[in-house]
């Protein structure tokens, strides 16, 4: 785990939000996986003894909704101007331009919003059920006040 992660007076968040062939999306959850070490990042994806990168699925859900019990992000800012729709998080893949950014205290509800982005609903999006279910904020994005600011 990185140290500065933990020690930060303030906590901003900037991901892509993209397709992830292992959990559906990447988005704020999935960016905090960049505090840890590169041993840990290699044990999440590989999984509880499975042999393929992305076998265990649960187990890597599971693992990125428990490192965000560790420290909650200040600010979560979710880059959706220009993404890989499929084929993430390295691609090739189809490109998809909403040229939209995502502002909010929130990453569990910030990634439920930008869902659909990549095509999914929120509660199939197992690493944001997980983090929902220890109590790191909220999916039913319908009951949130959301403003857009048009450009």
């Amino acid at each position: 785990m990185v140290k500065e992660f933990l020690d930060c007076d303030v906590l901003v968040n900037l991901p892509i939000v993209k397709n992830h062939v292992g959990v559906g999306m990447s988005g704020n959850l999935k960016n905090l996986m960049g505090a840890n070490a590169g041993a840990s990042n290699q044990f999440f994806h590989a999984g509880s003894g499975a042999k393929g990168e992305y076998d265990d699925v649960p187990f890597l859900a599971q693992c990125i909704a428990d490192l965000n019990t560790l420290r909650k992000p200040d600010l979560c800012v979710s880059d959706a101007t220009e993404f890989l729709l499929t084929n993430g998080p390295a691609g090739p893949g189809e490109l998809r331009k909403l040229d939209k950014v995502v502002l909010g205290a929130d990453p569990v509800a910030a990634d439920a919003y930008c869902a659909p982005f990549v095509n999914l609903k929120a509660a199939d999006v197992l690493m944001i059920v997980k983090a929902v279910e220890w109590g790191l904020g909220r999916m039913d994005v319908d009951k949130l006040a959301v403003e857009e600011l048009k450009v």
